[in-house]
Order: structure tokens, then sequence, then C-alpha cells
């Protein structure tokens, strides 16, 4: 409904599309069509743009799921639930701040790939685990290793992402990013419910926390893993 509205709300604003462009204006709208051009043709570009996208899909789809597991199944109070999503965000400052001090040590392409299957593959403790283990701290310690990793990812993908793009494109590039990233957000929380109702809570984590993680090692394959410093990023060409 928000993204609906916001889109209603952009529609009937009254911009002066109605006059001329002139030249400026003209000169913008190239700048931002070469700029969406460039993400789409930047193999290292694309590649973190279409993994973050994948990734926010699942990860609402399995938030979604886990609040029903948590509440139907694992007979979680609502305080326990919170506390235990909460542990991403902890985790996530965590890796955020170890990876920015050992930037110097750290190979960034290993540090992308590594991190985001690592925070896909820890969601599967969860429906794994939850049968010998108590759920809060099977899913206590997999939101945990989620936050840690999913932190050093981002340090680096939105290093890269401002590293890789020549200034006067960092703009178009930044923003068709986030419109895919962030666009996926509100299906995966369809998908998770719809999962649920279709084969149960437990099943519909599993089967989400898997798809994750094998969307994440298609990262094995991109030239990002060759990138060893944020330094040393540079506009790589789609092949």
């Amino acid at each position: 409904a928000a993204f609906l509205g916001a889109t209603i709300a952009f529609a009937l604003l009254k911009a002066a599309r109605s006059q001329p462009a002139d030249d400026g204006t003209i000169a913008r709208r190239r700048a931002i069509l070469t700029g969406l051009r460039f993400t789409w043709g930047c193999r290292p570009i694309r590649d973190l743009c279409i993994q973050s996208g994948l990734f926010n899909f699942h990860e609402q789809a399995f938030l979604t799921a886990f609040l029903l597991f948590g509440v139907r199944s694992a007979r979680l109070g609502s305080g326990a639930v919170g506390v235990l999503i909460g542990l991403a965000s902890a985790g996530a400052l965590i890796g955020s701040v170890v990876s920015g001090r050992l930037s110097d040590r750290l190979h960034t392409g290993a540090t992308v790939t590594t991190g985001l299957i690592t925070a896909s593959a820890a969601f599967m403790l969860g429906p794994l685990l939850t049968t010998w283990l108590p759920a809060k701290f099977v899913f206590g310690s997999a939101f945990l290793i989620n936050g840690i990793a999913l932190g050093a990812y981002n340090v680096y993908a939105i290093s890269l992402r401002q590293a890789i793009p020549p200034p006067e494109f960092i703009g178009s590039v930044t923003a068709s990013y986030r419109m895919v990233s962030l666009g996926f957000i509100p299906a995966g929380g369809l998908l998770g419910g719809a999962l649920v109702d279709a084969i149960g809570p437990r099943a519909a984590l599993l089967a989400i926390a898997i798809s994750m993680t094998l969307a994440a090692m298609l990262l094995l394959a991109s030239p990002l893993k060759h990138i060893s410093k944020i330094n040393q990023a540079e506009f790589v060409s789609a092949s």
C-alpha cells in the first residue's frame, strides 16, 4: 500500500514537464539514462545489485515466515520474537565495526562473497536444529551470525558501489541499485506468508533459507571475487 501510495503521489505532482525542456534538462535526462545503462553494463555493479535484490526478497520472506513460526509452532512471546530479530541488528553493528577496522587485512572480494553466503546459510540453522535445541537459542544464534556476516558484506558492497563507477554516474547507479534491492521486499513478504499457508512454517523457513543460500552462491561466479582492495576497484565492462 505504501509503494502504491508513493507511486500515485508522484503521478499527481504538477511538475514543469509541460514546459519545453531546456538544454540542461535534456542533458540531465541523458545522464540518467547513461547511468542506468552503466549499472546494467558493469558486471560487478550488476552482480551486487541483483544479489542485494535477491537477498532482501528472501530475507523478507524468511522474516514473515519466522513471525508465524515463532507464534504458532515455537510458542514464543512477542517480546522474545522482537529480541531474536533484534539480534540481527546487533550482529550487523558488530560486523560493520570489525570489518571496518580490519579493512586493510581483509580481501574485499572474498569478504563480499563469504559474507553474503554466510548470512544466507545462517538462516538454515533455525528450521534444522529446533527439533533438538531450544528455539530461542537456535534462532538467536542464526540471527546473530546473519547480522555479523551481512554487516561485513554491506560495508564492502556499498564501498564498491561507490568506488567502481565514475563520479558522474554515482548518483544514478545508487538510485537504480536501491530501486532493485528494495523494490522486491513487499513481494518477499507475500511469498513468505503464502509458503507458510502452503507447506507449514518450518518447511517454509527451510525452503526459503535454502533458496537464499543457492542464490547467494551465484556470487562465486562474479568478477567481484578478484578485487582484493577497495582502492583497486575500477570500472570493469561486462564481458
